[in-house]
């Protein structure tokens, strides 16, 4: 069952970023709805490390879980979040 389906079942708040998938606006996104969990592609997650690497301490995501979908994300950009912006993965072993 994927992600969004799973959400509806057990009634979660869905927030989705529309046409706006620019770091800067999924990073406000993620921060003003006070998101906890938090699922995308890498080419989106690479874009938003970099949006966080720029602008260290300015978006508070730490309690956020991110879960990668679509290809492998490498292993330095996952540590990269968890190590310098405190977003943890919900992905097993990572």
């Amino acid at each position: 069952m994927g992600l969004a389906f799973s959400c509806t079942f057990f009634g979660c708040d869905q927030i989705l970023p529309g046409p706006h998938l620019d770091a800067r606006s999924v990073a406000e996104l993620l921060e003003s709805e006070r998101v906890t969990l938090t699922a995308g592609v890498p080419t989106v997650w690479l874009a938003l490390l970099q949006e966080l690497d720029q602008q260290p301490g300015h978006y508070d995501l730490s309690r956020c879980a991110a879960s990668w979908r679509g290809s492998a994300i490498p292993p330095s950009v996952i540590r990269g979040f968890q190590e310098r912006h405190n977003l943890r993965s919900s992905m097993p072993g990572a």
